[in-house]
């Protein structure tokens, strides 16, 4: 079962996505819309997962097959 929170570390958070850890860090400079980084400590960041779906889900052009990506729209 997933937690209503689920936080994602970069690598996880770039798999969900279904691109490389260097594109996700790319977009997160470059995208203002998407879901912001929570700092826990010097060394872990991490993403909640629920906020990338729906940032997924929002962006203009996403197939269906990539938001049935693994990881993609399960219950959550």
């Amino acid at each position: 079962m997933t937690s209503a929170h689920e936080s994602l570390r970069p690598k996880d958070a770039a798999k969900l996505l279904g691109v490389s850890v260097a594109t996700f860090w790319r977009w997160l400079a470059s995208k203002p819309d998407m879901p912001p980084a929570r700092r826990l400590s010097k060394g872990v960041t991490v993403f909640d997962r629920g906020e990338l779906l729906r940032w997924r889900d929002a962006q203009p052009g996403v197939s269906i097959d990539a938001k049935r990506a693994p990881g993609g729209n399960q219950p959550g």
